[in-house]
């Protein structure tokens, strides 16, 4: 069963919604519209997934993604996967607006229950990381990448790993069922 967290952030242990959680003026300097083709022209540079669809449902989008990429690299698993309608299952990013229209935080859902997954979780991760910092050294987006724990499997009950950057603080957490879910919020300022 997958984790969800719409819109949450998890706070000295606690759930708090972001409205909450960030100051206003804490906000990235784009729209999930704008966010959605910077990441899409990133992913195809990349070779990864792009966005397929974003809904919104109470200022929170939620975007899911192509299984293309995906098809390439794990053809047994995209085969079984595609019975969803042929996006990627259990991976998502829930972009929280802002009153102002500018996203204030990035939840990025997803499955690590096989190699596989996880490595398309990661490259995910790396192109979500080159959208929100362009030009964000190959080194920088790794030590980034190991400082969250992306690449350890997941525990029961994981802790999360917390990473502050110049562009955004990050925390991801792992867990049973190899759940991986990462909070992405702007720096405030």
């Amino acid at each position: 069963m997958r984790l969800r967290m719409m819109g949450l952030v998890l706070l000295a242990g606690a759930a708090v919604p972001w409205s909450e959680a960030l100051a206003e003026d804490a906000s990235f300097s784009f729209s999930t519209d704008a966010f959605r083709s910077a990441f899409n022209r990133q992913a195809a540079r990349d070779r990864t997934d792009q966005i397929a669809d974003c809904v919104l449902v109470h200022r929170v989008s939620g975007c899911t993604f192509r299984m293309k990429a995906f098809k390439k690299m794990a053809a047994g698993e995209a085969l079984a996967a595609a019975k969803v309608g042929g996006e990627m299952p259990d991976e998502q990013f829930d972009i929280v607006d802002g009153n102002e229209g500018r996203a204030i935080g990035i939840d990025f859902y997803g499955n690590s229950s096989t190699p596989m997954r996880r490595a398309h979780y990661i490259g995910q991760f790396k192109s979500l990381l080159r959208v929100l910092k362009p030009g964000i050294s190959r080194g920088v987006v790794e030590r980034i990448i190991d400082d969250l724990g992306l690449r350890l499997p997941p525990k029961r009950d994981g802790d999360a790993l917390a990473v502050t950057a110049g562009f955004a603080d990050m925390s991801c957490r792992q867990g049973e069922g190899a759940y991986i879910n990462c909070n992405i919020s702007p720096r405030s300022k």
